[in-house]
């Protein structure tokens, strides 16, 4: 009885042996399978999966013309990323023509952007046009003279034309006044309680008319009118000093005009 007994502990602690190894075997076999994946999975090159976690690294604006992008970088993995901006397109302005005249210029019709600042002769920006292109020079005056040009005489006055623009008015040379021709120099000659005046013949002259006194200042002056250009002046005082001047004469519409006296000249008579 006692061996049976005996025979029955050794058959159940054996059993329990066998349980315990079989579980270890698959545990242990469970471990290595595992062990073997990852390590295959590591030998493979194939990243863990994670959620990445980008980061600006640089960016490029987009323009009027061109497109821009932004590119990014995962911080963990080092992944890249681009991000494309599309073409801003240009934001334009019209500026209408704007003739050019004599005092101010032009401006040639085109369109201004104001994103990109260049100018265009068209609005979808296909013609570029330089900043100082789109101003147009001022125009030329258009000269035209006016008054008369009239030349002056011993008995009137001249005048020169002056010269304008007709469109804006502009004046370039004034209209002016010539004045009166001097008479000219006389010649004095002395003799016998008489003298001799001589003078260059004035243009148009219709007479001349002579005066003479013994004051500078002509007080009690005689006078003499004549045709010629000489007159002899006799029965004076002896030894005095005479003092003469003379001016041409014509006439105008009916009408005596003078001419301005000539310089004063003295003489002394024998």
């Amino acid at each position: 009885m006692r061996n049976g007994k005996a025979q029955v502990m050794i058959m159940k602690k054996s059993k329990m042996i066998l349980s315990v190894l079989l579980a270890a075997a698959v545990l242990a076999s469970c471990f290595v399978f595992n062990a073997f994946a990852a390590d295959s999975k590591l030998n493979s090159g194939e990243p863990e999966e994670h959620t990445h976690n980008f980061v600006e690294k640089s960016r490029t604006d987009a323009t009027c013309t061109s497109s821009g992008e932004i590119v990014y970088e995962c911080s963990e993995c080092g992944e890249p990323k681009i991000d494309f901006l599309d073409i801003l397109g240009h934001d334009m302005v019209y500026h209408a023509g704007v003739d050019p005249t004599c005092t101010s210029k032009g401006t040639r019709e085109h369109w201004h952007c104001l994103r990109c600042g260049k100018d265009f002769l068209d609005q979808s920006g296909d013609t570029f046009i330089e900043k100082e292109d789109t101003v147009l020079d001022k125009l030329d005056h258009m000269h035209q003279s006016f008054g008369k040009t009239v030349s002056a005489t011993c008995f009137y006055a001249g005048s020169v034309a002056g010269e304008k623009c007709t469109v804006c008015g502009k004046i370039f040379k004034k209209s002016s006044v010539v004045p009166k021709k001097a008479f000219g120099k006389i010649k004095l000659k002395k003799g016998k309680n008489s003298f001799t005046a001589s003078w260059k013949k004035v243009s148009k002259a219709k007479g001349y008319q002579l005066k003479y006194s013994l004051k500078k200042s002509f007080k009690k002056a005689k006078s003499k009118t004549l045709k010629g250009k000489k007159l002899t002046v006799k029965s004076l005082k002896s030894k005095k000093t005479y003092y003469v001047k003379v001016r041409a004469f014509t006439k105008i519409n009916g009408k005596k005009v003078y001419s301005g006296w000539s310089k004063v000249g003295k003489v002394k008579v024998k």
